[in-house]
């Protein structure tokens, strides 16, 4: 559900990217990685290795390419 929320409020907050789909899927990645990030301060024993990879991943400005590349694996 985080995914459709951020991916909807990028939409409303950046309507000149409302259209951009590459923008909003990777925006709403970004978004479930906020959240992950909220919820690790309640729980600091939370892990999720996909999140983690995809925080590195973040880390190195690669999060578009794999969130690209995501999507073309789900057809």
């Amino acid at each position: 559900m985080q995914l459709m929320f951020s991916e909807a409020k990028l939409s409303l907050e950046h309507p000149d990217k409302a259209t951009d789909q590459h923008a909003i899927n990777v925006g709403g990645v970004e978004g479930v990685l906020r959240t992950y990030a909220a919820m690790k301060v309640a729980k600091p024993n939370l892990a999720i290795p996909e999140f983690e990879r995809l925080i590195e991943v973040q880390s190195a400005g690669g999060l578009g390419a794999v969130v690209d590349e995501g999507l073309k694996k789900c057809g």
